[in-house]
């Protein structure tokens, strides 16, 4: 959970950049910010966020237009 100053902090910052995103935006911009922090690793990036590899999955390839590193993209396995 943030700290008061934290919160603080973040609205400062948007209010510094003109900012006012919309949530879904706000979502996709986070979930990047993780995912490069963990070096994109999605395995570790989805435990972080607290859901599962399958939503994670989810919201990076059809509801957030996330640009994942072709290097670090899903690749389907041959069954």
């Amino acid at each position: 959970m943030l700290s008061d100053l934290e919160k603080i902090k973040i609205k400062d910052s948007f209010e510094l950049m003109g900012l006012m995103p919309d949530l879904f935006d706000f979502k996709g911009v986070y979930i990047e910010f993780v995912l490069e922090k963990n070096n994109w690793n999605k395995t570790q990036t989805a435990k972080l966020l607290n859901v599962s590899l399958r939503t994670f999955r989810d919201w990076c390839i059809r509801k957030m237009p996330i640009d994942i590193p072709a290097e670090k993209t899903w690749k389907r396995t041959k069954k």
